[in-house]
């Protein structure tokens, strides 16, 4: 992403505060991942916000004493000592969501969570498509093998999955979980990875990159 999505300013949040919470809005993150030097690269974006680690530290503060964000102590990993050290952790509150919601205007019937693991030591793997719609799931999939992002095996088994919270503030009625065996020599430099191909009819998102194209698409 060049620049950052548009906003619909419905909102008092600032634009950094907004960036905050486009990395937050599906995940847990320690205080260094948001850090204006490591938020590009994390987010695989060419822009920022502009608070420097004290400026962050007390805008974090204030989301946290407005309700917006939690703030607990966990284990963080460092890479710098290998280790896991305690550290502060953030996540998004319901009442945070709804104002990034008010902002960015989520599709809730074309977002899905995907994950993909391995299976024990063998050249096997696990591709999983959680989502509220069971059709874009399936389109997503075919979309990342055409792609070469997965190769599937065997078949393709889907599962009913209640009160799910795919997000760390929001809870989905019922959603459908896909799932299927894949072969992992995918992953192997010799086959490039097609974005073109998994962009071409995408009708679905996982991130705020994803939501900002389909969001331009449509205008």
């Amino acid at each position: 992403m060049q620049t950052p999505p548009s906003r619909t300013n419905a909102t008092d949040l600032s634009d950094d505060e907004l960036l905050l919470f486009d990395f937050l809005f599906d995940m847990r993150l320690a205080f260094h991942h948001l850090r204006i030097e490591d938020y590009s690269f994390h987010m695989n974006c060419l822009y920022s916000h502009s608070l420097d680690d004290s400026d962050l530290e007390l805008t974090l503060a204030s989301l946290v004493s407005r309700g917006f964000l939690r703030c607990h102590v966990g284990k963080v990993w460092r890479v710098e000592t290998r280790d896991y050290v305690d550290g502060k952790i953030y996540s998004m509150t319901e009442s945070g969501g709804h104002l990034w919601e008010l902002e960015r205007l989520p599709d809730w019937d074309r977002y899905l969570a995907t994950r993909q693991w391995m299976l024990g030591t063998s050249n096997r793997g696990m591709m999983r498509i959680v989502c509220p719609n069971e059709e874009v799931g399936r389109l997503c999939m075919g979309a990342m093998f055409a792609a070469g992002l997965i190769a599937p095996i065997g078949r393709i088994r889907v599962r009913n999955i209640w009160n799910a919270r795919l997000l760390p503030w929001k809870t989905f009625g019922k959603v459908k979980s896909i799932r299927c065996k894949t072969s992992d020599n995918i992953h192997d430099a010799m086959f490039p990875i097609l974005w073109d191909v998994y962009n071409a009819k995408r009708c679905w998102w996982r991130d705020i990159a994803e939501l900002d194209s389909l969001d331009r698409e449509s205008q």
